[in-house]
């Protein structure tokens, strides 16, 4: 995967290009469907820092997470930390 790095002012590795029918980069999110474990509970803001599609990469990937998409997400209790997430956790703020 091209451009999955360590950014400036950030830490954990991420990449910022933007899958073709993902949640874009920059758009505010939400966390939904939080599983025991993980560190932000639903309710929780965040940034999408960017997107891979799982489906393009390895389809058995998004069929064992039921998602095709994985963003890299910058929660706002945790700013310049950037998350792994699967889509099916978040969704837009309109």
């Amino acid at each position: 995967m091209k451009g999955f790095r360590e950014w400036p002012g950030y830490h954990g590795a991420f990449t910022r290009d933007q899958a073709d029918g993902a949640i874009p980069n920059g758009e505010t999110i939400v966390k939904m469907k939080s599983e025991e474990g993980d560190t932000h509970p639903d309710g929780t803001l965040g940034k999408v820092l960017g997107s891979i599609d799982a489906e393009a990469i390895d389809p058995s990937l998004a069929r064992k997470f039921g998602t095709r998409f994985f963003y890299f997400i910058e929660w706002q209790p945790r700013p310049g930390l950037a998350v792994g997430v699967a889509g099916f956790k978040i969704a837009r703020v309109s």
